[in-house]
């Protein structure tokens, strides 16, 4: 039997792939050209198995917010979100992903994560007790108060629009400790623009 060749399928195509594997296992014996009965069998059964496994595939997807596509409505209920079905796919994914990653501890840095999973940008400034107390000689309860506050700063378009002010508060809310309060702000409107190194003049361009 040496230099017998099978005869395959030519179709170009995944199912076709499929079938001609699957004719090799089968081995040399089983003829399968062009418009024959075996290549048809073969290529009906390649086509199944493919759509078998793409189906596999999308619907793994859909537990991954970075990939969900038709589990994206189910997943913003799940996270508390409104379903907005007008928004585009990577917005409604760079949501969700924003809400899960409001599960990390609520650290400056990871809040700046989370929000700029949204917004492209954001840093965070908190303000110390000598900052606060700096402004204020005799300081008031709402000057005391201001040491638990701190100001996330994202860029211009995001901070000044009522929606993505809300989804960013949210996110936010989700992950900041329980006592403090904070400021949504344009990187311009911030008191203390340099002291950790951000260039927030940029986010707010």
């Amino acid at each position: 039997m040496s230099g017998f060749r099978q005869a395959l399928p030519s179709t170009a195509t995944a199912a076709g792939d499929v079938a001609r594997r699957l004719l090799t296992l089968k081995g040399p014996a089983i003829q399968a050209p062009d418009g024959s009965l075996n290549a048809a069998d073969a290529l009906a059964l390649g086509a199944s198995i493919e759509d078998s496994r793409t189906m596999l595939s999308t619907a793994r997807a859909q537990a991954f917010v970075c990939d969900a596509t038709y589990m994206l409505d189910e997943l913003e209920r799940l996270y508390g979100l409104t379903v907005d079905t007008g928004a585009t796919t990577a917005a409604r994914q760079a949501r969700l992903l924003a809400c899960v990653r409001a599960n990390a501890a609520g650290t400056p840095a990871s809040i700046e994560v989370a929000v700029a999973t949204l917004t492209g940008a954001c840093a965070v400034t908190e303000f110390t007790a000598r900052e606060v107390y700096a402004s204020d000689p005799s300081p008031t309860a709402e000057t005391r108060r201001g040491v638990f506050r701190f100001v996330v700063a994202v860029p211009r378009a995001y901070a000044e629009n009522a929606a993505w002010r809300a989804l960013i508060a949210a996110v936010v809310n989700r992950m900041k400790p329980a006592h403090t309060t904070f400021t949504i702000a344009t990187g311009a409107s911030l008191k203390y623009d340099t002291a950790d190194g951000y260039d927030l003049t940029a986010l707010g361009a």
